[in-house]
């Protein structure tokens, strides 16, 4: 998810309060947020003159969330705090200038709620294969484990399948020989309707992902990024979606 990079906006920990560590506030348009910040600061005992790594976790916590009894209406009168400065610019985005100082504080950072997997909850729950099939594909010491679950790390690995994330973390070829394995030993009798559905479904993952083996992308994974895709790569995985199409 894109959001404040805190590393950017606080990118020099030998700095203290008042000599710049908050790097935004460092310019004549935000003055009188620095202004804020040590007035406000010395009132609530916060060391000004102290390296910002060498503040505690509260200190600085203090500094990026602002004042714990801040209202709504209160500012410059509480301290507001880094996040709620960062708040009042999203609404004055539909200013350039204002979209470009945004630009330089935000980054790439890993979504708290799901982890990375960019997946609901219950859809990490499933499981696909058996113990055998999943051990042979991936460790167990590197399985992902759900956040919100009350499940040990042992309790993880004992599991038999692989979740749908793990799927996505795999390299397209030993993705392929995977649902090969799943395939072949479906565990169902041949002849139930189950059995048949299932046929047709894994049918069609296995040819998208031999086409995906075909042209040479074998060793991309399914939660790659498309914007982090080379110019061939983009035309190889459009051409297998032609491919794919061709009935």
């Amino acid at each position: 998810m894109i959001g404040v990079d805190y590393g950017l906006v606080m990118p020099d920990g030998r700095l203290t309060l008042r000599s710049g560590a908050v790097k935004v506030f460092q310019t004549p348009a935000w003055a009188e947020c620095q202004d804020d910040l040590m007035r406000h600061a010395e009132v609530a005992g916060i060391p000004r003159d102290t390296a910002w790594n060498k503040l505690t976790e509260e200190q600085r916590y203090w500094v990026i969330h602002g004042n714990p009894i801040y209202k709504e209406g209160q500012w410059g009168k509480v301290w507001y705090g880094v996040k709620r400065f960062f708040a009042y610019l999203e609404t004055k985005s539909y200013k350039m200038h204002i979209r470009v100082l945004l630009s330089k504080y935000r980054s790439y950072t890993t979504c708290g709620t799901c982890n990375g997997a960019r997946l609901q909850g219950d859809a990490l729950l499933w499981r696909v294969g058996t113990k055998a099939q999943a051990d042979a594909a991936m460790l167990p010491a590197k399985r992902f484990l759900p956040q919100g679950v009350k499940w040990s790390r042992e309790q993880l690995e004992a599991l038999p399948g692989l979740s749908l994330h793990d799927l996505m973390l795999m390299p397209l070829d030993k993705l392929r020989a995977f649902f090969d394995a799943v395939r072949a030993d479906s565990g169902l009798d041949p002849a139930s309707a189950d059995a048949r559905a299932l046929e047709m479904l894994l049918e069609e993952i296995c040819t998208r992902l031999k086409y995906l083996c075909d042209v040479g992308i074998g060793y991309l994974t399914l939660d790659r990024q498309s914007r982090t895709l080379s110019g061939g790569e983009v035309q190889r995985i459009n051409l297998t979606t032609a491919l794919a199409h061709r009935w």
